[in-house]
């Protein structure tokens, strides 16, 4: 459990997933209750009439249109893309540019192209740690201990 400060009143609160305590979050739940009654009474009113008459901070108001929490279908009430700056009814970003951050996000998930094998016999110097038996195919081993290798070369030549 992590405490933290709220950032709206300063008192000290066992942090969950948002930066304002318990209290703070029933009072912003009320006031975007508030908020959503009077745009049911009041569909065309642009947000400062909204936070004028509902005593809410327009910039709580514009938050909750880049959550979507809050939707317009009215030019009034518009939040602005994050990317363009084109007016959008909620959200971060404008339909075009949504589908252009998909796009290059796809582009940059595909995986990377698989590294050759090198050619069996040959030793490419990459830096990375191979198995004899991977690098020079199963037919060429490297003998681990050369030098015993070539003692019992010795050692049977002298017994023949």
């Amino acid at each position: 459990m992590e405490l933290r400060n709220c950032i709206r009143c300063g008192k000290l609160f066992a942090y969950v997933n948002k930066p304002i305590c318990p209290e703070c979050v029933r009072k912003e739940e009320e006031d975007f209750e508030r908020v959503r009654r009077y745009l049911r009474e009041n569909p065309r009113a642009t947000v400062m009439e909204v936070a004028e008459a509902t005593e809410v901070d327009q910039h709580l108001i514009q938050q909750w249109l880049r959550e979507g929490r809050l939707i317009s279908t009215e030019f009034h009430l518009m939040t602005e893309c994050e990317r363009c700056g084109r007016p959008i009814p909620g959200g971060r970003y404008c339909k075009q540019c949504a589908e252009e951050l998909g796009r290059e996000l796809q582009g940059s998930a595909r995986p990377a192209p698989a590294a050759p094998e090198p050619e069996p016999g040959k030793i490419k110097q990459t830096g990375r740690m191979y198995t004899a038996e991977r690098m020079l195919g199963e037919r060429e081993r490297i003998p681990l201990n050369p030098e015993k290798k070539s003692a019992d070369k010795d050692r049977s030549s002298k017994e023949g």
